[in-house]
């Protein structure tokens, strides 16, 4: 996923995005940030993205891959992580509306 398509994902859920100005972005030391912050239920969770693999670090430390896609659950938007092409879990950042 690209970056431009991996920030608006995150920003059509409504979600706090930390530092959006500067993701894939270098700065003056020439140090690429490769990092995206942003926020779910009050948790930091950060997007470290490369070409073509992005790691999901969650709050408690725990890393997984990261693939975007829908899921059938209660959330209209989501992240869903896979590992060899198997659904691993699903970070739900957008609810239906009741």
């Amino acid at each position: 996923m690209e970056a431009k398509q991996l920030l608006a994902v995150i920003k059509q859920s409504g979600e706090d995005i930390n530092n959006e100005a500067d993701f894939c972005q270098s700065d003056d030391k020439g140090d690429f940030n490769r990092n995206l912050k942003f926020y779910v239920a009050k948790g930091c969770y950060v997007i470290r993205g490369y070409k073509n693999i992005m790691t999901l670090i969650c709050p408690c430390g725990f890393e997984i891959v990261v693939n975007s896609s829908t899921w059938p659950n209660e959330y209209k938007l989501n992240l869903q992580f896979h590992c060899n092409k198997n659904c691993v879990a699903v970070l739900g950042l957008e609810l239906y509306e009741s």
